[in-house]
């Protein structure tokens, strides 16, 4: 299998080389650092695989899975993270990613995932495959309802679920929109309720992937 290797730091990328070398069965075809670098060695070398890093130098690792999936679709995209954010992971998979693999994994569990790869199955933990498969859903479910759901949200809920996906406690939403605690607990609740949402992480990812989140910061 010849693998593409892209990450911004180069000691993480040349370790990485040299135990999937160590590994059989695995050609290592080059190494990018950016995402210029990453989708020009693809499209030259065409690889089976790129290992692509979340931290590439240039920041723009979307950016070269999405170029990949367009240019090259015959090579699998894994992606290499460190956070295994919900927000990143979904954004992974839309962007066209085969995988999904947290860089703590072991060599040889990439190694076997990546093996099985050819046969169609996503390299991805059982975790992550649940919080995808409930990514998925909420998202599913979001797109039937809209836009009835969202309209059904005052102006007071709407600004409580903004902090909520900004990661803002109860405390802290109080202080910044200058109401009490156990309104904001009241607020919480009538949005879990009115968008059929099980708690806090899933409004917060959900406003996330609907774009209404807009950064607030709290004080």
């Amino acid at each position: 299998m010849r693998v593409l290797i892209a990450d911004g730091h180069v000691l993480f990328g040349e370790g990485l080389r040299s135990l999937l070398q160590a590994e059989q069965g695995f050609e290592i075809v080059g190494q990018a650092r950016t995402a210029l670098e990453t989708i020009e060695q693809t499209t030259a070398l065409l690889p089976d695989v790129v290992l692509l890093s979340v931290n590439l130098a240039d920041g723009n690792a979307f950016d070269a899975l999405r170029a990949i999936a367009g240019r090259a679709p015959q090579c699998a995209a894994v992606v290499l993270t460190s956070s295994e954010a919900d927000e990143e992971l979904f954004e992974a998979f839309q962007a066209g990613a085969k995988g999904y693999v947290a860089k703590t994994t072991p060599v040889a569990h990439l190694a076997a995932a990546l093996r099985a790869l050819p046969a169609g199955q996503l390299v991805l933990s059982r975790h992550l495959a649940n919080r995808l498969i409930q990514q998925f859903r909420l998202r599913s479910s979001l797109d039937a309802r809209q836009p009835a759901a969202l309209d059904q949200l005052t102006r007071r809920e709407r600004e409580v679920w903004q902090h909520v996906a900004g990661g803002a406690t109860n405390q802290e939403i109080a202080a910044q929109l200058v109401i009490s605690e156990n309104t904001v607990k009241i607020h919480v609740r009538n949005i879990l309720d009115k968008l059929s949402l099980k708690n806090r992480m899933e409004a917060a990812s959900l406003a996330r992937q609907v774009g209404y989140w807009t950064n607030v910061t709290t004080h």
